[in-house]
């Protein structure tokens, strides 16, 4: 098992979706959170994570913030950054900021699931014990 995981951390649920459709044929679940603030709680139980953070025009602030600080304290980790069209000049500035892509359409989430696949193939692995092991694979036993 894999001590990375992919954390969506957006409002609706729309973008997570969209990553579960191209992500379907893998092992790898996604899993949502709903503010910055339980995203950087997961990201404390699998610091080699994936993030997906949305962009709005109200969380930009803290969300520049966020990715200051995801490479000093998760260095292992990796952010990916989801929005509306509307934002496209801010790219620069989230890309600086340390996102390693940016989504502001559906329709590229193909592309991004190419650099998921890639980030958790690279992730280290955690050892479980005989019991974690089993519960890893029950469908609900990752959730």
């Amino acid at each position: 098992m894999q001590s990375a995981r992919i954390l969506v951390c957006e409002k609706t649920g729309s973008w997570a979706a969209a990553l579960r459709r191209v992500l379907s044929s893998t092992q790898h679940r996604v899993r949502e959170t709903r503010s910055l603030a339980e995203c950087w709680r997961e990201l404390e139980q699998g610091p080699a994570s994936l993030v997906a953070l949305e962009l709005t025009r109200e969380n930009g602030e803290a969300l520049v913030r966020r990715l200051l600080d995801l490479s000093r304290c998760f260095p292992r980790a990796r952010a990916i950054v989801l929005g509306r069209r509307v934002l496209e000049p801010f790219e620069g500035l989230v890309r600086e900021a340390g996102a390693a892509h940016v989504l502001l359409s559906p329709r590229g989430v193909s592309g991004a699931a190419r650099l998921i696949e890639r980030h958790m193939a690279q992730a280290p692995r955690e050892q479980l014990t005989f019991r974690q092991s089993i519960w890893s694979r029950l469908p609900w036993g990752n959730q």
